[in-house]
């Protein structure tokens, strides 16, 4: 396989993004007329009380697009109907009966529009005759579209506004709806909430464990919620990436990383604290009193001076590790973080790769010489020459994305693609691959295995892999510049 040599264009098409509608329900009007609503059919959320509720934005639909269909519902005593008005979904000649019964089986007709061409009618009148006590509309058919109803009016003696009951004749209690606070935004507070044994459980009876070993839930939401990665300080406090947005959304505020502790040794998380938010976390190391995090498209550090489990300030250290969160969101993209014996910190960078990554200098020119200011790591870093990937060698194999990776104590990666598909047709699956003997960033031996395609690195400008891993010194000064493929 050649590898392409020409130069690529990236272009992104912004999403147009619709605005969410939040329904204003009605609320029950207080000379109000109850009736019993039922359907052949139902498409859910759209019951046949909605065309009931006084409430346009929201109807009944029946489940499929067949006819017959029809909507009935139960007036709580005898009425005479002398009219009635049907909104359907759609301003369409939807063809229909209305009937009415004083039992709910035998039905006698009152109005007959099995031939309508018409798309609105407006109030429709009823054939005069015995006081009913069940009415239903039987849709037959229409020009385009499921029988749906938004709201149904019925004018007689003794009828006000119609309004839904439950089947026990008590009437559907409705308040006005508040917006959901974290609808566009933002993501729930964490809290503790103590689990039962039957709970815990359950969330661990596919746990195994070796034997002498006892496993116990740490936490579960609300304490944390939406968890990507994790990490832990050598007093067994838990940092978790939390981000709300899952890996394809770019709604604001949604990322966060929470801290856990457990104080009492139990195995169970006794605290849970925000320590930052950030939009997209993802990989993060804890060391001393700060918290490397990877958030694309830059690696930040997030300093806890006071050891108070908050975070007091953001040092950007790597700007443009991905394409800007304002281009893309964050799947397939910079990942995992780890730190090895020799100092350096390793990153899983996604299939999309990177163009133009920098260290950011910082301001206050610090004196490298000094150890205490060398430990405050600076934003200065060196970018390793060395680039890791996964070569594609033929058509049948491919590896979506490098998600994470270890480093052993004799500096030995193990790298973890988020799937890999050896041929057209198959499912995607994880498949870890072993890279050993790192010397100044330049691998010495490689394990990928035959089914992965090659794995191999190379210090050059317009590298051709898939995915990889970058290495970078946070206690040393920049020394270049690294450019992956531009994909």
């Amino acid at each position: 396989m050649t590898p392409y040599s020409g130069n690529n264009k990236v272009t992104f098409i912004a999403k147009k993004e619709k605005a969410a509608v939040v329904p204003k329900l009605g609320v029950m009007p207080k000379d109000a007329t109850l009736v019993t609503p039922s359907a052949s059919s139902t498409q859910q959320p759209n019951l046949p009380l909605n065309a009931f509720d006084g409430n346009t934005d929201t109807r009944w639909c029946a489940s499929n697009g067949s006819y017959p269909q029809w909507l009935a519902w139960e007036f709580q005593r005898p009425v005479k109907a002398a009219s009635i008005n049907i909104v359907w979904e759609f301003e369409r000649d939807y063809q229909f009966h209305v009937e009415g019964s004083t039992d709910g089986k035998s039905w006698i007709r009152l109005l007959d529009a099995s031939s309508n061409k018409k798309a609105n009618q407006g109030e429709l009148a009823l054939k005069a005759g015995d006081a009913v006590k069940h009415m239903r509309i039987v849709g037959l058919g229409s020009s385009g579209g499921w029988c749906s109803i938004r709201e149904i009016s019925v004018k007689g003696d003794g009828i006000n506004t119609l309004w839904p009951a439950k089947a026990d004749g008590k009437p559907y209690s409705y308040q006005p709806k508040l917006a959901d606070p974290y609808a566009k935004k933002g993501n729930l507070p964490p809290t503790l909430l103590s689990l039962t044994p039957a709970d815990e459980a359950v969330i661990l009876k596919d746990v195994k464990v070796a034997e002498g070993f006892e496993a116990t839930v740490f936490a579960a939401p609300p304490a944390v919620n939406y968890p990507v990665f994790v990490a832990a300080s050598t007093d067994g406090t838990l940092y978790v990436s939390s981000d709300g947005n899952g890996s394809l959304g770019r709604d604001p505020e949604r990322g966060r990383v929470i801290r856990l502790r457990d104080i009492d040794g139990d195995g169970r998380a006794d605290e849970t604290k925000v320590f930052c938010q950030i939009d997209a976390p993802r990989g993060l190391v804890w060391d001393h009193d700060r918290l490397y995090l990877v958030h694309p498209p830059h690696l930040s550090a997030f300093i806890d001076a006071d050891g108070d489990g908050v975070a007091e300030e953001q040092k950007i250290l790597v700007s443009n590790l991905a394409f800007g969160y304002d281009k893309r969101p964050a799947d397939h993209t910079t990942n995992g973080l780890s730190i090895g014996v020799d100092g350096w910190l390793y990153i899983a960078g996604g299939d999309f790769g990177f163009m133009d990554a920098s260290s950011v200098s910082d301001p206050m020119e610090p004196d490298w010489n000094s150890t205490q200011q060398a430990h405050e790591i600076s934003s200065k870093l060196q970018l390793a020459p060395a680039w890791i990937c996964l070569q594609e060698t033929t058509p049948m194999m491919a590896e979506a994305g490098m998600s994470d990776s270890t480093i052993s104590p004799v500096v030995k990666i193990t790298a973890i693609p988020a799937c890999t598909k050896t041929s057209p047709g198959n499912a995607w699956r994880h498949s870890p691959i072993t890279v050993a003997g790192l010397a100044a960033g330049q691998p010495m031996w490689m394990n990928p295995g035959s089914e992965h395609g090659t794995m191999r690195h190379s210090p050059q400008t317009g590298e051709q892999g898939l995915s990889g891993i970058t290495r970078f010194n946070p206690r040393e000064q920049p020394s270049q510049k690294q450019r992956p493929r531009n994909r």
